[in-house]
């Protein structure tokens, strides 16, 4: 019973060693390119440079701030349905074929 911990020590402290090798050989890179990156869930599209000085946390709020919507819906309980829920909440945004 002692030498399955003892295999079980070795086993996690091997792959503890090789995985910091890994790491220290591939380090992390980051793309220090500035840009706006948009997607869809299909691609990629880089739109121009942004700095913080041209769009801040706040400005890019205020711009999108108009599209955010939120949804309540309300329903009559169905009393025959157990755990029926009388409504739900969502949000989403609402934007245009140009993307506005």
């Amino acid at each position: 019973m002692a030498n399955s911990g003892v295999i079980i020590g070795s086993t996690i402290a091997g792959v503890a060693i090789i995985f910091a090798i890994f790491i220290s050989l591939n380090p992390i890179t980051s793309d220090s390119e500035s840009g706006l990156t948009v997607t869809n869930g299909n691609h990629l599209e880089k739109l121009g440079d942004v700095t913080e000085s041209q769009m801040s946390l706040i400005q890019l709020f205020e711009k999108a701030e108009p599209a955010v919507i939120q949804v309540n819906v309300k329903k009559i309980p169905n009393e025959n349905v157990e755990g029926d829920t009388p409504g739900g909440v969502g949000s989403g945004f609402v934007y245009d074929d140009n993307g506005m």
